[in-house]
């Protein structure tokens, strides 16, 4: 049987990423892809609901001017994806709504929460940034509520930040550091970390973001068509049972019909199911730490709108209560009427699944939007659930996060849990450059200018 170049475990857009970077490094090398579901892409997939074009999950991509997907694609897509700018973020809250406030000014003037709060949290804001300067360490595991639970702010402000906490991260403001809130991966660099903070107070935010035209499939779409010919085979029905592993290093993999060879394995998969794959090859210790690896479970509910409710250019953020932690509405139409038909509106309302009862928590979805749209239910002529992993591990304090290299020689890790920076697409994109690197440190791969 053919020996591969590299196996990449995954066609998600972390391993496709993967798999297409390989494909091009030192002059191009032979990929296999090995994906369990009889479809790529993961959870960047768009597919049809009675004439509607849905992606998994509401998306925009982040950091599109200079970050790791912007790398990616300038260094490796021969076919480039079409993206509209997002335009600004609103808070939809006690029936009112606003744009985002992102600067000193914005928070003065964002009325729905009371001034005096409003005052406190800038405050709160400063006071962290000049206690990062002096024990970065110590800050990192000081969690949002217990920065501000000593400020004795409004219900409804608690309210807010709790709702922003679980849209950054997905995880509570009892669970996400103070760091997180600030963009900050972790102690390092505290240069970038002053840009930052001047950024995040001072400056418009999401001025760098878009929606890929066709939904989020056209991401994927562009890498596959930019893959070279001939270099890369993809095998869709193949579930990994078994990484293959010979005097502490990796030979292959087997789907427990198949055994295909390779002396590099680029894992993609969640890595809280690595360890049953290596058996008695995986360290003890290194499999009770991605066993301790977290995720959570979100709740999409896509609508079909016979009428156009959300008139703006941008997302919106419906703020809950602290039994409810909101919501985010993506009116895709508004950047790709192709993904409706004429004259319909098609919106992603995106929860944190927070209950084992899914169709209780897909009740009370409901309730909340039609809470905050008392009319829209006239309005609906699709609706379309989705529960999935947004992410394979929740961006949270003490959140164990892998190497992308393991105690296998040969055996390598990429994907949204082995990197702590941004979310979705992003941070696939972040785990990917983090991983060539790696492979170029051990000479498995040289790149042709630094990434």
């Amino acid at each position: 049987m053919k020996k591969y170049d590299a196996i990449v475990v995954g066609a998600g857009v972390s391993g496709l990423l993967t798999a297409l970077a390989l494909s091009k490094s030192d002059g191009g090398k032979d990929v296999l892809i090995l994906e369990k579901e009889d479809h790529i892409g993961g959870v960047c997939r768009s597919y049809n609901v009675d004439g509607y074009t849905v992606d998994t999950g509401p998306h925009v991509i982040t950091q599109l001017k200079d970050g790791p997907l912007k790398k990616l694609m300038a260094r490796y897509f021969d076919v480039l994806p079409v993206f509209k700018p997002h335009g600004k973020y609103y808070v939809k809250i006690n029936g009112l709504t606003r744009e985002f406030p992102w600067t000193v000014a914005d928070w003065l003037q964002f009325n729905v929460l009371p001034l005096r709060d409003r005052i406190l949290l800038i405050q709160a804001l400063f006071s962290a940034f000049s206690a990062s300067v002096v024990s970065p360490k110590k800050i990192a595991d000081v969690s949002v509520y217990d920065y501000v639970k000593n400020y004795d702010l409004a219900e409804s402000t608690l309210n807010f930040i709790n709702t922003i906490a679980y849209f950054l991260t997905g995880a509570p403001m009892h669970d996400v550091s103070v760091f997180r809130i600030f963009g900050w991966s972790d102690t390092k660099n505290m240069q970038k970390k002053v840009t930052n903070v001047i950024n995040f107070l001072f400056r418009e935010g999401a001025t760098d973001q878009a929606y890929p035209v066709g939904g989020i499939e056209s991401i994927v779409d562009s890498i596959t068509r930019s893959f070279p010919e001939g270099r890369v085979d993809i095998k869709k029905n193949a579930e990994v049972k078994r990484i293959l592993i010979e005097n502490g290093l990796v030979k292959g993999v087997s789907d427990g019909k198949n055994e295909y060879y390779s002396d590099v394995v680029i894992y993609s998969g969640f890595v809280s199911e690595l360890p049953k794959m290596l058996g008695n090859d995986v360290p003890p210790e290194y499999a009770n730490k991605l066993n301790n690896v977290t995720n959570i479970l979100s709740l999409t509910v896509w609508l079909g709108l016979k009428k156009k409710y959300f008139k703006n250019v941008g997302s919106e953020i419906m703020i809950g209560d602290l039994d409810s932690v909101g919501a985010w509405a993506v009116p895709v139409t508004n950047y790709d009427q192709g993904l409706a038909p004429p004259g319909r509106q098609l919106v992603g309302f995106g929860f944190i699944v927070d209950s084992t009862d899914v169709e209780s928590v897909k009740k009370r979805a409901m309730e909340f939007i039609y809470r905050h749209w008392p009319s829209i239910e006239n309005d609906i002529e699709m609706v379309h659930y989705q529960v999935l992993v947004p992410e394979k591990s929740v961006n949270q304090i003490n959140q164990v996060v892998p190497s992308h290299r393991t105690p296998i020689q040969g055996l390598y890790l990429a994907g949204t849990d082995t990197s702590k920076k941004s979310m979705g697409v992003t941070r696939a994109s972040y785990s990917v450059v983090e991983c060539l690197k790696t492979l170029e440190e051990d000479r498995v791969i040289q790149l042709d200018a630094p990434m």
